[in-house]
């Protein structure tokens, strides 16, 4: 008896086992993962008839796993930001002014107001707007390393926080961007950056800088062909004629308590006409 041909034998149809095993892993994975490519397809279809145009290709077929996080506003971290951002070794001076609390530390300034937006300036001259924000096509790589390296000074920003840029603000030298938790776009949260010398000498806008706790584990969330219904059993009026062009995951801020705060996922329709909408993933809800 050939004993090496019945060991090789015996490996290839352990390897073949193998192969089919992780396979079928795989395909119980994404079938789990992912909507039925049939299930668009009828929800494109109904859709249609509905008078609202969205192809396959725009509708999401990740089903969503997201958490919800808890965030928490406070006075107690505007000495850590006015520190960290400003590098001032003396003590902050601190005014009331009508925007809300004013902070003053070396060549810097900082107004946190009443409604938590951020403001902070650094030698800004009127004459020097003009050179704020770096047009050229081939700097946008530099300059998302200059905004981030900035807001890393921040030494206790969450990991999950993060931005994105959206463009420049019109009829500005200013840079827009949008504040981001694990990848998806904060609704609320956008600031205007002027950036001079490779620095950034100007931030205006709502951000948050802190923590972020996990305040409830991942949950059956709504999938995007149920916010598609959803969105013409509340918006049918609005939509007929309308046609899909993107369909992202953001987060929307729901205030709790005086100082506290969720981040809930929620889908973002974006339609050709420029209709925004978005539902939150866990009630199906307008958020606007």
């Amino acid at each position: 008896m050939n004993t090496k041909n019945i060991k090789t034998a015996i490996i290839a149809v352990l390897l073949i086992a193998n192969i089919f095993f992780i396979y079928n892993i795989m395909r119980i994975k994404i079938t789990a993962e992912n909507l039925p490519s049939e299930m668009i397809e009828n929800a494109a279809a109904v859709l249609a008839k509905r008078g609202v145009t969205a192809e396959k290709s725009r509708i999401p077929a990740k089903r969503p796993a997201n958490f919800i996080y808890e965030g928490v506003y406070s006075e107690t971290i505007h000495d850590d930001i006015v520190r960290d951002f400003s590098g001032a070794a003396e003590e902050a001076v601190k005014m009331y002014v009508p925007a809300g609390i004013s902070y003053a530390a070396g060549d810097s300034r900082f107004i946190f107001s009443d409604d938590d937006y951020f403001y902070i300036g650094i030698n800004i001259g009127e004459g020097a707007r003009d050179n704020f924000f770096p047009r050229e096509a081939g700097e946008s790589k530099k300059t998302e390393k200059i905004i981030g390296d900035f807001l890393k000074k921040y030494h206790k920003q969450d990991a999950k926080l993060s931005f994105e840029i959206t463009g420049a603000a019109e009829g500005t030298n200013y840079i827009i961007i949008n504040q981001t938790a694990e990848g998806g776009p904060i609704d609320t949260h956008t600031a205007y950056v002027g950036i001079q010398n490779g620095e950034v000498v100007y931030f205006s806008g709502r951000w948050y800088f802190g923590e972020l706790t996990t305040a409830a584990r991942k949950m059956p969330l709504l999938d995007s062909v149920n916010i598609l219904f959803k969105s013409l059993e509340t918006d049918k009026n609005i939509l007929d004629g309308e046609r899909l062009e993107e369909m992202r995951v953001e987060y929307t801020l729901m205030a709790h308590g005086m100082e506290g705060f969720y981040l809930a996922p929620s889908w973002r329709l974006e339609f050709e006409g420029g209709l925004v909408l978005s539902y939150n993933m866990i009630t199906g809800n307008k958020n606007y």
